[in-house]
């Protein structure tokens, strides 16, 4: 643990001597994100004031509105995600009979808060309100359908070019 403390130092540190000035709020900017959101496990967003739209993984499109572009900043978002196959076998029973293949279509809004630093860097937390509609099929069978909503908690870190 205290090596990842002093090696997370080391990088915020190091951004901040390279960064140089903040950009414009007029220019278009790139944020690289990694954590568990329900934006996606990593995640790609151009911002260009305070508007955003990115690209997440699993497949998710989203759209997130800053408070205050460039620095400490509230924000709330929406986001859809693409009709996609569980990549794992996934079992789930109803009625006493096992369903093994799961699709998944999911969206959500939810609302949170970016911490920016001028080294680039910036960490995100948000909580969601996220919805999703799963099928379940087996070979033969007529497919199942659960819908759950969930509150989804999020935690990214990320670097703004």
């Amino acid at each position: 643990m205290k090596f990842l403390i002093i090696h997370l130092l080391l990088v915020l540190v190091s951004g901040s001597a390279l960064s140089g000035e903040l950009r414009s709020k007029d220019e278009l900017s790139v944020n690289m994100l990694l954590g568990i959101s329900p934006y996606g496990l990593m995640q790609i967003e151009l911002q260009k004031k305070e508007h955003s739209v990115g690209l997440g993984f699993p497949p998710r499109l989203f759209y997130r509105h800053f408070s205050k572009p460039d620095s400490n900043s509230l924000f709330f978002g929406l986001y859809c995600g693409a009709r996609h196959k569980s990549p794992h076998e996934f079992e789930r029973t109803f009625n006493g009979v096992v369903y093994n293949d799961k699709e998944t279509e999911d969206a959500g809004f939810g609302i949170g808060h970016r911490w920016q630093w001028s080294s680039g860097w910036n960490l995100s937390a948000s909580f969601s309100i996220h919805y999703a509609h799963d099928e379940y099929t087996k070979s033969g069978l007529p497919k199942k359908i659960d819908n759950s909503m969930i509150l989804f908690p999020g935690l990214n870190i990320g670097y703004k070019f």
